[in-house]
């Protein structure tokens, strides 16, 4: 949970109605919770987070508990006062983010420190404000009532994940070469079965078990990441704000080399004319699909400043995209391993309206409009590369997909997951759709955007692709 950051900028003027106050952007606070700054020299509210309008610079006192009329002023000037760290207060109020009029309990905590004022003569006094904020535990109560099973990707019906969950060495025990390699050998061949059944659910689940930080597959030293047959990063469980990046041609020689394609087809694969290149490639896919190999990889770093770094791949020939995926373990992959954003070249489509130019609800819907159309696009092609790219280009701050706080992503019903969140990728990618909730009433964002998605024709292609 992230909060708001206040900084309190002392003026030359009264104290108390003069002070600048900033609230410097990170995540709000959820579930009606926000933070209130009091001035007890002028008796004024000089900020409220959630209703500046009815409380700021207004006097403090006329906040009353909602059962026992006692003014919340008090209840908050005791508990700031009451110690040095502050104190907790509790009274009723009416929760804006329910649709009763019925006072529930509120928590609160207060604080009272002092900041030094600058006046014209220049001498400087010590003013004391309250800095303080408010919960409903009863919001709490009700998150805590959602189970982990309300949160956990839905699988085909019928479909045993038992395999899957239940593997002979977890990514905790993998600290060595030997059971590094039965784990992501292990992660290879359930997925391959997934994959190769044509599981449409069961395809997504794979990519959300690698991502549970609880789960068998995740440590912080150990995870799992899967790449195409070119070098670009398609999941990275750790890290997804890293996906669709392209790896450093060296690392990449590296993990080829592990899995046995010989230096003259590296060295060809590296040629500055496209079609050497591209014969090399195509024989590579034809020698790795038939052997499906597995091998450990190094590399000593470079004078260019990679660092050095190794681990153990896996390939399978995956038959729902009919492409190769290299999977990756015990190799913790940084941006130091990646091809700068910069040099990336990628088509961005050219849109009649960007993310900048998003003003109003016509405008949003214009822009939304535009990108499913460069969404389908993208995963007709059936290629998992030339779908990074899309996500890469979706999530680039200098392109026309994203703007400031305006952003894409895609949600896919069928699995009830983010497969794409140009904002916040690994935050939300792959992780349950539902846990993003409205900030003040705690109602589930994925019910409000199914209840959009239901009131309009627009095709949507299933997104399983994006795995």
């Amino acid at each position: 949970m992230n909060f708001w950051r206040v900084v309190i900028l002392p003026s030359n003027r009264k104290p108390g109605l003069a002070c600048v106050i900033q609230m410097v952007p990170g995540d709000t606070i959820p579930f009606t919770c926000y933070l209130y700054i009091y001035d007890t020299s002028s008796e004024q509210t000089l900020f409220n987070g959630i209703f500046p309008n009815g409380f700021e610079f207004l006097n403090i006192g006329i906040t009353e508990d909602v059962l026992t009329g006692e003014l919340v002023w008090t209840l908050v000037e005791g508990a700031a006062r009451g110690s040095l760290e502050g104190g907790f207060l509790s009274y009723h109020f009416d929760n804006p983010g329910d649709d009763s009029d019925e006072a529930v309990p509120k928590t609160g905590y207060a604080l009272e420190i002092d900041i030094p004022v600058p006046w014209n003569d220049g001498t400087i006094d010590q003013v004391p404000f309250i800095v303080g904020s408010d919960f409903y535990p009863e919001r709490v109560d009700a998150l805590k009532a959602v189970t982990n099973e309300d949160l956990t990707c839905p699988t085909s019906a019928g479909a045993s994940i038992a395999a899957l969950r239940n593997l002979p060495i977890t990514a905790q025990e993998a600290t060595d070469p030997q059971p590094l390699q039965q784990f992501i050998v292990y992660y290879r061949d359930e997925a391959r079965k997934f994959e190769n059944a044509r599981m449409e659910r069961d395809s997504v689940y794979i990519t959300y078990i690698a991502r549970e930080k609880e789960g068998p597959y995740y440590s912080d030293s150990t995870y799992t990441m899967s790449i195409t047959l070119d070098g670009r990063l398609l999941i990275h469980a750790k890290d997804m704000s890293l996906s669709a990046r392209q790896l450093n041609p060296q690392i990449y020689a590296a993990i080829l080399s592990g899995l046995g394609v010989s230096a003259d087809d590296l060295a060809r694969l590296g040629s500055a004319d496209p079609a050497v290149a591209g014969q090399a490639l195509d024989e590579i896919f034809a020698k790795l699909s038939a052997e499906e190999p597995d091998g450990a990889f190094s590399f000593g770093g470079s004078q260019s400043g990679i660092l050095a770094a190794s681990g153990h791949a896996a390939v399978y020939y995956s038959s729902e995209s009919a492409s190769l995926i290299v999977l990756l373990a015990g190799f913790d992959l940084s941006e130091v391993y990646l091809v700068d954003f910069d040099e990336e070249n990628l088509d961005y489509d050219n849109p009649s309206i960007q993310a900048k130019a998003v003003v109003d609800r016509e405008s949003l819907k214009m822009f939304v409009m535009e990108a499913a159309g460069y969404i389908r696009q993208a995963l007709k092609t059936g290629d998992p590369a030339a779908q990074s790219e899309a996500r890469l280009a979706m999530r680039n701050p200098n392109g026309p997909w994203k703007h400031g706080s305006i952003y894409l992503y895609i949600d896919d019903s069928v699995n009830e997951q983010t497969v794409f969140n140009g904002g916040f990728p690994d935050r939300f990618e792959f992780l349950n759709a539902g846990i993003s909730r409205d900030a003040a009433t705690g109602e589930l964002v994925w019910d409000l955007a199914q209840e959009a998605e239901a009131g309009t024709r627009l095709p949507i292609m299933p997104l399983r692709q994006f795995q």
